[in-house]
């Protein structure tokens, strides 16, 4: 298929034959050397991870954050103007790019996240704000 596979109109490779739509939710519980607990909102997804010490103590779920009050943008595949609010320890902002350049991703994150993301990683670039809003302003543009 080489047109469109959606209504925001995102015109297919050469050589991709199908359009898809994928959902993804999943719980993993394990053991961990290290963990932090943190949490990241991308607006169209979020991943969450929480950590504790002691025999079975990740039996349970944790519970669903409460909204916080800040608000950061993220992007959709076609715009970065859209607002996401954020919960939990998300207490900042971040806007990144991917080492392939193929992915912005803009969002709420917690503070932990800042702090090991800016040091490298996955990220050609990963900047972390804090104010309402302040991954949309010009000079964090990446």
């Amino acid at each position: 298929m080489t047109g469109p596979c959606d209504q925001k109109v995102k015109t297919c490779p050469s050589g991709s034959s199908q359009c898809m739509t994928a959902t993804q939710i999943w719980t993993i519980k394990n053991c961990a050397a290290a963990c932090q607990s943190m949490s990241m909102n991308f607006g169209i997804g979020k991943t969450t991870t929480s950590c504790c010490s002691s025999d079975l103590c990740n039996a349970q779920d944790p519970p669903e954050p409460v909204p916080n009050g800040k608000k950061c943008y993220y992007c959709d595949g076609k715009s970065c103007s859209n607002t996401v609010s954020c919960s939990g320890t998300e207490d900042h902002c971040f806007k990144a790019i991917d080492k392939g350049g193929l992915t912005n991703l803009n969002g709420c994150v917690s503070k932990s996240v800042c702090d090991v993301a800016t040091s490298g990683t996955d990220f050609v670039s990963f900047i972390c704000c804090e104010g309402n809003l302040c991954n949309g302003l010009p000079e964090l543009h990446i």
